[in-house]
């Protein structure tokens, strides 16, 4: 009976083991010879006129283009409008932010196709008179980062002016020169290293416009606010500010996980003007973060050769050891390959490493899944990127529909029957001698 339960053991081990993916070394490459971050990828950015007056409707366009040879899905393209003063200067601190809206979400591009969207902008009512900017961004859901940064507002991809006449003669807004966080001075045009919690954060509401009721919003995003899904809380107020008069605001961020976090603070007055500041605080984190993740082809033939690129830094400056999954998923959500590379260095600097991938059959809907983990072995992100051909606006074969199913149970059977009739065939063996 030992030599059968042994036998029974050795099976099982080499059954469960042959069910894996085997895992492959990632080679290194310079991530920036296939990613590419630049306003490039905007081809063009018009209002309908130069001077508007308070209450009156902006209409725009925006194009762009995926200026790559691999595909780009899930795009989205995001609009923050600032107020610039009276003449377009350039300020410390940068410029004051009088909006923020969505324009596009969910495209999905091709090597080298453009797409087109246009957009509407309300000027709120006692706007000041000034320059305003609309500025765009280019990102994706799995917040890649490909034209601007909105988390880093003034890092802008494509912008256009525009003025405001016969408007008020004062601002609602933020006072940037003084946004303080633990009492030290907050840098909007500077990344910070890693602050410990709690982050205790002071700002200065001014509202230099007419007597007005706000309501405040405090939200707490998980890395940036491309995405609700990453808000980790919410906070609102309100109270009514007098003309010339200011009001001093305190937020603190505590008993949150070491994380990356964005405090988005909004105010808006009950005639439609807003202000928001956007800072940005690293809780105690060494986190190995995905700065893109991607194919250089779609839909994927069977047998066909293609590569997996994955670009990735640490959110914090210092340097540590961990490791990185990327796994390939079918359109039921199975995993079809796996790789591992089991020492990245993570460091402040964006570094790259790519994979060969070969299917076994057509795939045009999949999904890729990257995984970084500390050296602990705990899972610091996951980012899942949806390929899906008729996203891309591509015809799919009926054969080639996916169909949902429950989970698999086949390749269980088909071991069970072999492992039955191994262990049948050891047994009489063993009973002969």
């Amino acid at each position: 009976m030992i030599k059968l339960s042994y036998f029974i053991v050795v099976f099982i081990s080499l059954s469960f083991f042959a069910t894996i993916s085997a895992a492959e070394d990632i080679k290194p490459m310079n991530c920036f010879s296939v990613y590419n971050f630049t306003d490039s990828y905007f081809q063009s950015l018009h209002v309908d006129k130069s001077t508007y007056n308070p209450g009156g409707t902006i209409r725009g366009s925006v194009g762009f283009t995926n200026i790559n040879n691999y595909p780009l899905p899930e795009l989205y393209v995001r609009a923050l409008v600032f107020y610039v003063g009276d003449t377009f200067v350039d300020r410390p601190e940068g410029n004051d932010m009088v909006d923020d809206f969505a324009i596009a979400s969910d495209v999905n591009l091709l090597g080298k196709r453009s797409a087109d969207f246009d957009f509407t902008w309300k000027v709120p009512a006692n706007a000041k008179s000034g320059t305003y900017m609309i500025a765009v961004y280019l990102g994706s859901k799995s917040d890649f980062s490909f034209a601007g940064l909105t988390f880093l507002p003034e890092v802008l991809g494509k912008y256009t002016l525009f003025d405001v006449s016969s408007g008020a003669s004062g601002l609602f807004h933020f006072d940037k020169n003084k946004v303080t966080y633990n009492g030290d001075s907050y840098k909007f045009r500077s990344m910070l290293d890693t602050v410990s919690q709690p982050i205790k954060v002071d700002s200065i509401l001014v509202n230099d416009g007419p007597s007005t009721t706000v309501s405040l919003t405090y939200e707490v995003y998980k890395w940036s606010d491309n995405s609700k899904t990453n808000r980790v809380s919410q906070k609102s107020d309100s109270f009514s500010l007098a003309s010339g008069q200011s009001k001093q605001l305190t937020y603190t961020i505590d008993n949150l996980p070491n994380d990356i976090y964005q405090l988005v603070i909004t105010a808006v007055t009950q005639d439609g003007r807003k202000a928001i500041i956007k800072p940005r605080f690293p809780a105690d984190v060494n986190k190995g973060n995905f700065i893109f993740l991607g194919l250089d082809k779609f839909p994927l033939t069977k047998g066909s050769s293609s590569i997996i690129y994955s670009c990735f830094s640490n959110s914090a400056y210092s340097d540590y050891v961990g490791k990185q999954v990327i796994e390939v998923r079918d359109a039921n959500d199975k995993v079809v390959k796996s790789y591992t590379f089991d020492s990245v260095n993570y460091t402040g600097a964006v570094d790259g490493m790519y994979a060969d991938f070969s299917p076994s059959s057509n795939m045009y809907k999949l999904t890729l899944v990257g995984k970084t983990y500390d050296s602990s072995g705990s899972l610091q992100k996951q980012v899942n990127v949806v390929y899906d051909a008729t996203k891309f606006g591509l015809t799919v074969p009926a054969e080639e529909t996916p169909v949902q199913t429950g989970f698999d149970y086949s390749w269980m059977i088909v071991f069970l029957a072999v492992g039955v009739v191994v262990i049948f065939v050891i047994y009489i063996i063993i009973r002969r001698r």
